[in-house]
């Protein structure tokens, strides 16, 4: 349902911010009031709007090697399960010959 919703809005030529005032089903069973296609939109809203930094798996990665994300007053949130995160530490490094 939701790549159709996201599909009809691209050939309708609609801006990603405006996927947050789309009127989907709400149906409990199915899905919550606040579908992920509406938190896509407003989360591209606030990208474009500048009220929300990004920063690309790379450049994490890098930041952690180079001892900047310590310095800054970023926090990392890890939402792994407990099993993963126990087992791996809590941030993961992938091997340089891996795609991230």
């Amino acid at each position: 349902k939701r790549i159709d919703v996201i599909s009809g809005a691209m050939h309708a030529g609609l801006p990603a911010r405006e996927l947050a005032d789309l009127e989907l089903c709400y149906a409990p069973p199915f899905n919550g009031a606040r579908d992920p296609v509406n938190m896509a939109g407003m989360v591209a809203g606030n990208i474009m709007d500048g009220l929300l930094d990004t920063i690309t798996p790379l450049e994490f990665i890098e930041s952690v090697r180079s001892g900047e994300f310590e310095r800054s007053s970023s926090t990392l949130l890890d939402v792994r399960f407990p099993a993963n995160f126990a087992k791996e530490g809590p941030i993961s490094m992938v091997p340089e010959d891996r795609r991230v």
